[in-house]
């Protein structure tokens, strides 16, 4: 893959923070309760792109509520579902992983067999925060075991790659753990943001 010029990146922030001031300004004139489930959503995306992981705080948290809120409004199904997953990201990586298992312990049974694979990953990572890599490792083997190959999505191949890497770096399997982190950066070199 390309190198991707250092000005572009340099232009996505800019244009970033020039979306978050617009959003903040109208947010006076709007009120939230007008906005519909994707304008939430949207309007979500757009605080966590600005504000993670360099500027977690209120903006974060700001990202994590309209999140929370488009979920209320959304009617049951498979893109509520992917929502959720989405949503459960925000909270794991704002380091309130026991609030996103009460959501990952429901989409593990979900009747998409994508939701419920990343639904496992989502809970091999907390496991892995938790620093319970036994737990991990045989959560792992679980889902290895009961889901092909095929039903993990592939946007996720890395992300998995990765929490299989800190499972094995918690186990003091270092060459493990050095292998797997050097596959999941081949397969997503924006992983190690």
């Amino acid at each position: 893959m390309p190198a991707v010029p250092k000005y572009l990146g340099v232009l996505a922030s800019r244009l970033d923070s020039k979306l978050v001031s617009v959003v903040s300004e109208l947010s006076s004139v709007i009120s939230m309760k007008t906005l519909n489930a994707q304008e939430k959503i949207l309007l979500a995306r757009a605080y966590w792109s600005k504000f993670y992981p360099y500027r977690m705080g209120t903006g974060s948290s700001r990202a994590a509520s309209l999140m929370n809120a488009a979920l209320r409004s959304m009617a049951p199904g498979r893109e509520r579902e992917r929502i959720m997953l989405e949503y459960c990201s925000m909270l794991i990586k704002s380091d309130r992983a026991p609030q996103a298992l009460e959501y990952i312990m429901l989409l593990k049974d979900s009747a998409w067999g994508e939701i419920a694979a990343e639904a496992v990953l989502r809970e091999i990572d907390i496991l892995n925060r938790k620093r319970a890599f036994q737990d991990a490792y045989v959560a792992n083997r679980r889902m290895l075991r009961d889901f092909r190959q095929e039903t993990i999505p592939a946007r996720l191949h890395a992300f998995a790659l990765s929490i299989q890497g800190d499972t094995y770096l918690g186990l003091s399997d270092y060459p493990k753990a050095l292998s797997f982190y050097k596959q999941a950066l081949s397969a997503d070199a924006a992983l190690i943001r």
